[in-house]
């Protein structure tokens, strides 16, 4: 009676996560309510000898809350919070939630404070450093954020994979700060603190053609292995030189390949083939596959919206849109709408119905942008 019973609460988790896979949260919230309330019938000397059922209640809690907070309930997501902290007390990752909602609830000097607390009173601990720094970065506190970060990069317990997770952020924040040199030096870190070559050098070519240095960019490209991204780039890098037709050769050849032989690669293809003018169906059928293989991004989403709209299908492409938006929902700082660099990709990549109010109110624009 016991295994039967565990397997049907495992059963029910697996419901949820498929739930949450394709953004249907109501339905993910209610199965997990389902588990929260049925565990809490029983005793808790019960729970405690069954680890598995242990760790259902606290992934149930967790789940609860963020669910709770991607609503913008932010006190109910406390509450759940501060009950698996409660089972777990020893678990940091819920006094980082707990601190995170009050953020997000408005009170921000206290949740940073307790952020601050947190990494004070862990100070051999790298992860509330980072997630210090992370909180910070989102405020817009870059000077903080990057002495935090830079600390994790030299704490004597940190292990090389959070130093290395350091570093990419480290990179990131460089980036931002337009400190190329530091940025670019972060990202070899993130390699070489992991004790290993880089495999990854798709963001300094992406960074040095925003840095306007498409020679560093270049050189950067040389090194890529991914032919779909390498011929996107080369097709980005004419184009912003100005040279049209050797920007649409390199596209083309790129939307001419088979992207599904390939292992990663698959949005710079999508966006080759759009600028090419192939066949959106095509597209569609690309990104919805590669879709069962991992979880699919923001920007990935905004190019199959673009492709659904170009097969005239304009709720799927609403669809699509709205999809990104729960993403954006979920990111930090919290996206309310999509941002203008995803309304210029979109209205590029999707044609003139892209600007219809349907579409167009998902988006961050300001009135030229939207033509009116």
């Amino acid at each position: 009676m016991s295994e039967h019973l565990a397997g049907s609460y495992e059963e029910l988790s697996a419901q949820a996560q498929q739930h949450l896979q394709v953004n249907e949260y109501d339905q993910a919230q209610k199965i997990y309510e389902r588990i929260y309330n049925r565990l809490g019938k029983m005793k808790a000397e019960v729970i405690k000898r069954r680890p598995n059922l242990q760790q259902l209640k606290l992934t149930s809690l967790s789940m609860l809350g963020d669910l709770a907070g991607l609503h913008g309930n932010y006190d109910q997501a406390i509450t759940y919070y501060q009950a698996g902290l409660e089972i777990s007390p020893e678990n940091l990752v819920y006094r980082r939630a707990i601190a995170q909602a009050k953020i997000d609830r408005g009170d921000i000097e206290i949740g940073l404070d307790e952020l601050r607390t947190l990494a004070v009173m862990n100070a051999g601990d790298a992860r509330p450093w980072i997630w210090l720094g992370l909180e910070l970065w989102v405020q817009g506190n870059l000077a903080e954020a990057t002495e935090n970060l830079e600390r994790v990069t030299t704490l004597s317990g940190s292990s090389p994979e959070h130093r290395s997770e350091a570093f990419s952020y480290l990179h990131d924040l460089y980036r931002e700060a337009k400190r190329w040199p530091e940025a670019e030096a972060a990202w070899k870190q993130v390699w070489h603190t992991a004790g290993r070559k880089i495999e990854d050098v798709s963001p300094l070519y992406q960074m040095y053609w925003e840095a306007d240095d498409l020679s560093q960019a270049r050189s950067w490209l040389k090194q890529e292995k991914n032919p779909l991204r390498v011929g996107f780039y080369q097709g980005l890098f004419f184009h912003s030189e100005g040279n049209a037709k050797k920007a649409a050769t390199a596209w083309s050849k790129t939307a001419a390949q088979n992207p599904l032989e390939h292992d990663s690669g698959h949005e710079a293809w999508a966006e080759a083939a759009l600028r090419t003018q192939a066949d959106p169906e095509t597209v569609i059928e690309v990104i919805r596959t590669v879709v069962t293989r991992r979880q699919i991004n923001i920007r990935t989403t905004i190019l199959l919206a673009a492709a659904q709209l170009r097969a005239g299908r304009i709720d799927s492409a609403e669809l699509a849109l709205k999809a990104a938006l729960e993403m954006g929902h979920r990111a930090r700082p919290r996206l309310d709408q999509l941002s203008k660099d995803h309304w210029r990709l979109f209205t590029e990549l999707g044609g003139e119905q892209a600007t219809t109010d349907q579409l167009k109110q998902h988006f961050e624009i300001i009135e030229e942008e939207a033509g009116e």
